[in-house]
């Protein structure tokens, strides 16, 4: 019998397209297909996304598609690189975004889902066990890179160095800025009725938590101060360093380019809210970083591992608007106010410097996204 043949996902495109990266995909319709490959025995490798399961929880049908978070938490690619498969027999232990490599007779037959349809359809499919079920170290070390890069501020020794008015002004302002237009962006990646609701949500529940916490804006104040920051950023950073956990298991390059972009803004926030625990014990500080890093980096790796099939990988990014608004509160009520109080004019230029420089990194970030 014939070895199935190796497929790669750009032998799926149309002859007008092969110089279309996969990974690029516009998702739109009309796509061309590859006819050469009807009705031949194939190889394939991909990430799954579930469609039905039977009475024990066995994958029975998945679309097989060429790059992690396709069709979860990023548009899906064109139709010609989304694979229909239907396993010969269920398949256990098959979680969302799990990367697997899966052999079978490929069809060109369009195929229509409540999701994203593909116009290939893979029948009398069966796994092959590649033993890449394990995280890989250098996603997770990646993904440590971002997750701790916010951290920076309280991991430097910076408690023999005090900062003048005028540069306290400057450094907590610029964090201000950084963190409005965080918060902002945060709202705008759930940009809907769910996602306003919970940048409300997370405003009001910061403004609650300051009402119960917040006597007076003297410096004795700074420790809750410095609580709420490391709660918000916190709440911000799971789903951050999720997405580059997630992106680095399917392209370590673009995982490593996403997770630059996160530290750039996640550096200088992390150096000036740390102005803030500057007199802390070596004791308190590890509290704030495990606040601010460690359980967002356990979190991130714990909802990859067990969770997926428990619910929708989509359901993260509902963590960015809620930290949004927190942050939003946090910027305007009490960073920007603080910076004012030490020299107004300073603060107003670094806030807007902070403002500018965040936006730019976001759209550093999207240039590297895949989508």
């Amino acid at each position: 019998m014939a070895e199935p043949l190796p497929v790669s996902w750009e032998d799926l495109l149309g002859d007008e397209e092969k110089a279309v990266k996969p990974s690029q995909g516009s998702g739109k319709d009309g796509v061309g297909t590859n006819s050469r490959l009807d009705k031949r025995e194939i190889r394939i490798r991909g990430f799954v996304v579930p469609i039905e399961r039977d009475e024990e929880r066995k994958l029975t049908q998945f679309l097989l598609v060429p790059y992690f978070g396709a069709c979860i938490h990023v548009p899906p690619p064109p139709e010609n690189q989304i694979i229909t498969v239907i396993p010969e027999r269920g398949l256990p232990d098959v979680k969302a975004m799990d990367q697997i490599t899966v052999e079978g007779v490929l069809s060109l037959e369009k195929r229509d889902s409540e999701g994203p349809g593909s116009v290939y359809l893979l029948t009398r499919a069966c796994t092959i066990d590649d033993s890449s079920s394990a995280l890989p170290w250098k996603a997770i070390l990646i993904a440590a890179f971002c997750a701790f890069s916010v951290s920076l501020g309280f991991i430097l020794p910076t408690g023999s160095w005090s900062p003048r008015q005028e540069a306290f002004a400057v450094i907590t302002g610029f964090s201000a800025g950084m963190m409005l237009a965080l918060g902002v962006s945060g709202l705008g990646i759930r940009l809907s009725a769910q996602g306003a609701l919970l940048f409300l949500a997370g405003g009001a529940f910061m403004l609650l938590l300051r009402a119960f916490t917040h006597h007076t804006h003297e410096i004795s104040a700074r420790p809750s101060l410095l609580t709420r920051t490391t709660l918000a950023i916190a709440i911000h950073n799971l789903p951050e360093t999720f997405f580059v956990l997630s992106t680095s298991i399917g392209d370590l390059t673009l995982g490593a380019l996403i997770s630059a972009t996160m530290m750039a803004h996640n550096i200088p926030l992390g150096l000036s809210v740390g102005l803030f625990a500057m007199e802390k014990t070596f004791a308190r500080r590890m509290i704030y970083i495990t606040l601010a890093s460690i359980l967002p980096l356990l979190l991130a790796v714990m909802i990859y591992q067990h969770c997926r099939n428990f619910f929708p990988l989509e359901t993260i990014r509902y963590c960015y608007p809620f930290a949004g608004g927190a942050l939003c509160v946090i910027a305007l009520r009490e960073l920007l106010p603080t910076a004012h109080a030490a020299s107004k004019n300073r603060a107003i230029f670094s806030f807007v410097l902070g403002v500018l420089f965040l936006f730019l990194m976001i759209f550093l970030f999207l240039s590297f996204s895949p989508t």
